[in-house]
């Protein structure tokens, strides 16, 4: 009986065991769960469906919506169109004997009175060269490589549209037989210019213009056409015709505002153009005599864009943000010269009115990470979303790729080396303190140690006596001594909690403030303050109480509004939203083989050193030259009519060793920030605009092959299990030494 029972026992046993086993292996598989699919997108504006067409127009003109659009498929919709000067991207710079031969009169270069595609060929590579020539005479300062570039889109410009009105036919079922016209004229009335429409349907009376890629909307036209729109209202309801303007990206705000102004009605067709080089014999371009034939045409450019949120030597990235950047100047001289450019080019196009007001249309300034994703299935390897704020009315854009590779690089920096690290030290007395070795070889670290520079130069400012609020200041201070001579702060900046959203495998970044803290603060004075806050000390508790208070009230809360929102600490908020995301990465990456888990607490940062070549200790001299130079001293004349110089002495520095994040529920976001996953998803393809501010996304074309990292987590699930299973093995044994001694007994009986 006892020897059933301790063999019922031991079975038992084992079963436990080799459950418990099973439990482990399921606790440490959950962690590698795929993750779930994007959330489905939005629904789209449409217009109400009749038998035999796509869309009813006369609803279409009857609603008080302003804006349709036509619903995506399930893949990004893309057009071919023909791009005669394609091949000329691959042109060197001529010399100036070339030059002197081919002249600066390029009309008389004309690619469109032949036919022989290699002769055409020949005439468009003079006709650039001849306004080569000429733009050089004119002293431009275009590299040939930007203004070749510039010249070229000018010239593709033209065929891209003309291939999207193609699309617009075809999938909205435009043609005679349904009443429609193409290049229509509506005719001449008593209040009426000649109009012309691309397409025109007479029954409905209904004109649309199609734009697509660059061809955006000029605001003069749009002024023209409000006109138009007005003097059409004082005609008789049956002959008025209306328009529809047919666009290739959804309007930004301010030119969807624009289109109600002026009264028209936009369509949305989302769609990329994607230009094709002409056939040529051999399938090269022909070659200048003596020269040998260029190569095969290869993928376009991306201006550098294809590296942004990819680690080197890992897959390119694709999407809205790299096809955005390609082309964007990178300074604002550039810019402007770019946008010259333009314009000396407009009688290249088959219509010079219409050439584009050349504006820009995003702030790169503003950049910042606002969404980052890892799935943990399929093939993208990283999935991310930037936000930025459109231009103001007339503003260009540029110095888009800088933006975007400094935050990447932030983000792969914060990475790799570990928090306590994220600091930054201005004082006079501690030379030799300034930043972590590491961080101090980056971009990032630079960014802090100037943001730590220009806070002081901020408070300066602010409590000038000739500043709003700085008399003010002065006057509620208490003496520190007889005159008031001298006051010491210690202020820095910390962030605050970030508020974010975690979804199907994604991070949400809604909002990142930063907080700015301080404190009275007085020191001996060291070799570096020799001579300035030597003599500088605190007056009684309770005068250095008080005016630690006022100086909170009446200049901290300035400060940390201009930390969160002056354009001069943007490049600071930008590298502290790819500290949070670059977080919640490393704390994802310690129960998941994530795409850069070889990257996270490496402390390897030599892939992305300063872009600048900066050093530490020539922000730190700087500093000391304005601390010891008295450039935020203050000279001021009270009301008996003393005049007295106050010396300032501003401590502190940047500390993002912390980088505290707070959840909303899937409740809350859906009621405030619903239709940000259908932005992002949609930013991946192009430039989505959303609560005035424009997304634009991507994602690594392929999925990095990492080696499975062991973290302290996974280490201790894995011992876990191991020790599971030995004491499983264990167990067995004995198990079977105890069967074979009964066996042994019973045969002996």
């Amino acid at each position: 009986m006892l020897r059933r029972t301790s063999e019922v026992d031991m079975r038992r046993l084992l079963r436990a065991a080799l459950a418990a086993i099973l439990a482990a292996l399921l606790v440490v598989a959950s962690g590698f769960a795929p993750a779930s699919g994007w959330a489905a997108p939005k629904k789209n504006q449409r217009c109400p469906e009749v038998p035999g067409a796509p869309f009813d127009w006369s609803n279409v003109l009857d609603s008080d919506s302003d804006i349709f659009e036509f619903p995506a498929g399930a893949t990004p919709r893309t057009f071919e169109y023909q791009d005669p000067a394609g091949w000329l991207s691959y042109e060197s710079e001529p010399t100036l004997a070339q030059m002197r031969k081919i002249g600066t009169k390029h009309k008389k270069y004309d690619p469109s009175k032949v036919t022989d595609p290699t002769l055409a060929h020949e005439i468009r590579r003079k006709r650039m060269i001849a306004r080569w020539y000429k733009y050089q005479a004119g002293n431009g300062t275009l590299t040939w490589e930007q203004w070749r570039d510039r010249y070229i889109r000018n010239q593709s410009n033209v065929h891209e549209g003309e291939a999207f009105e193609n699309l617009v036919r075809d999938l909205l079922g435009l043609s005679g037989s349904t009443g429609w016209r193409s290049q229509a004229r509506v005719p001449k009335s008593p209040v009426r210019r000649d109009w012309d429409f691309l397409i025109l349907t007479v029954q409905c009376r209904l004109g649309l213009e199609v734009k697509a890629g660059a061809s955006k909307i000029k605001k003069s036209q749009l002024d023209k056409d409000g006109s138009e729109n007005e003097r059409e209202k004082t005609l008789p309801e049956s002959e008025r015709v209306a328009k529809v303007q047919v666009v290739s990206e959804r309007p930004t705000r301010a030119e969807a505002a624009a289109f109600k102004r002026a009264g028209v009605k936009v369509f949305v067709i989302q769609a990329e153009g994607v230009p094709v080089p002409p056939p040529t014999p051999g399938a090269n371009p022909p070659a200048p005599a003596g020269q040998a034939a260029k190569p095969d045409p290869q993928p376009k450019d991306d201006g550098g864009g294809a590296e942004v949120m990819t680690a080197p030597g890992e897959a390119a990235s694709d999407g809205g943000l790299v096809r955005a950047l390609a082309g964007v100047p990178a300074t604002k001289a550039e810019a402007e010269e770019d946008r010259k450019v333009s314009r000396e080019l407009a009688d290249d196009w088959a219509d010079p009115e219409d050439m584009p007001d050349d504006t820009g249309g995003i702030d790169f300034s503003t950049l910042e990470l606002r969404y980052i994703a890892d799935p943990t299935a399929g093939d993208a390897g990283l999935k991310y979303s930037f936000s930025a704020e459109p231009t103001a009315d007339g503003q260009l854009s540029w110095g888009g790729l800088a933006a975007a590779q400094q935050a990447s690089d932030a983000f792969f920096v914060w990475m790799a080396l570990r928090p306590e690290h994220f600091w930054v030290n201005l004082n006079p007395n501690e030379p030799d303190r300034i930043i972590e070795e590491r961080l101090g070889a980056t971009d990032a670290g630079r960014v802090l140690l100037e943001a730590d520079l220009q806070m002081k130069k901020t408070v300066a400012k602010l409590i000038h006596p000739d500043a709003t609020g700085g008399q003010r200041f002065w006057d509620s201070l208490r003496n520190t001594d007889d005159e008031q001579t001298c006051l010491s702060f210690r202020q820095w900046i910390v962030p605050d909690t970030a508020t974010v959203h975690e979804h199907d495998g994604g991070l949400y970044i809604v909002d990142a403030p930063l907080i700015v803290k301080s404190e009275t603060e007085y020191f001996d004075g060291g070799d570096a303050a020799e001579g300035a806050a030597a003599g500088c000390r605190p007056g009684d508790e309770a005068t250095e109480k008080h005016n630690a208070e006022v100086f909170r009230s009446q200049i901290l809360t300035k400060v940390q509004e201009a930390v969160n929102t002056a354009p001069e600490y943007a490049e600071l908020r930008r590298v502290y939203l790819s500290r949070v995301a670059a977080e919640w990465y490393r704390q994802r990456s310690t129960n998941r083989n994530t795409a850069f888990a070889d990257i996270v607490n490496s402390g390897d940062v030599s892939r992305w050193p300063s872009r600048t070549g900066w050093k530490p200790r020539e922000v730190f001299d700087r500093y000391v030259k304005s601390y010891t130079d008295g450039e935020f001293d203050v000279t001021r004349e009270t009301a008996l009519g003393t005049v007295i110089e106050t010396h300032t002495y501003i401590y502190g520095g940047v500390d993002f060793s912390q980088s505290p994040r707070s959840e909303v529920g899937a409740a809350a976001f859906g009621s405030r920030w619903g239709g940000l996953p259908s932005t992002v998803a949609d930013s991946m393809a192009g430039t989505v605009e959303d609560d005035g501010r424009i997304w634009l996304g991507g994602a690594s074309a392929d999925r990095p092959t990492v080696p499975f990292k062991v973290t302290s987590v996974l280490t201790w699930a894995a011992g876990a299990v191991m020790a599971l299973l030995v004491a499983a093995l264990f167990v067995r044994s004995l198990w079977r030494q105890q069967r074979r001694r009964r066996e042994w007994h019973a045969a002996r009986r």
